[in-house]
């Protein structure tokens, strides 16, 4: 009696029937009396000889796939995916939210902006500086002016630049 091992594979159907018709058992001594196919990564159908209960085993799992994919395509009729494939339709992006949150932030940035160069130079650098992240110890080794002076003038200019973004907006 020849034996077929799990990982026998036959890509001609005749020839498994004919080996079937012959006799075939796998390695525990069942009768290999069908076969289940399946495509393989170079879209060539694979028979693999079985025994009967594992072929209606393959044949209802198949079957319970396909009535879950019809199932799920009554509850949502149309996917993304075939709307692309058939129509080459594409929908907006909802990163589109984080780009307009980037243009705001850039407003009102040129904005502040703009409201600064109204100061006096030094009041302007003292902005610049601090805006980069310089401590207070630095913008006044910088502006060469007493580092109270630029923590008042700082506090000062970010005073008045709230009270003009408060007119504005």
């Amino acid at each position: 009696m020849p034996k077929v091992y799990r990982d026998t594979k036959y890509y001609d159907l005749e020839e498994l029937k004919k080996k079937i018709a012959e006799g075939l058992y796998d390695e525990f001594g069942n009768k290999l009396t069908n076969w289940v196919s399946y495509e393989d990564r170079d879209k060539k159908y694979v028979y693999v000889p079985c025994t009967e209960e594992y072929f209606h085993c393959d044949r209802n799992e198949k079957r319970n796939d396909e009535r879950r994919e019809i199932a799920a395509k009554k509850r949502c009729p149309i996917s993304i995916d075939q709307m692309y494939e058939d129509h080459d339709f594409e929908f907006a992006d909802p990163s589109y939210e984080e780009i307009i949150e980037r243009e705001r932030a850039q407003e009102v940035s040129d904005l502040i902006w703009s409201l600064v160069s109204e100061f006096d130079p030094i009041d302007q650098e003292i902005i610049r500086l601090f805006n980069e992240g310089h401590t207070d110890s630095y913008i006044s080794q910088q502006v060469n002016m007493p580092r109270s002076t630029i923590q008042w003038r700082k506090r000062m200019v970010i005073e008045l630049l709230k009270e003009k973004m408060n007119k504005i907006r």
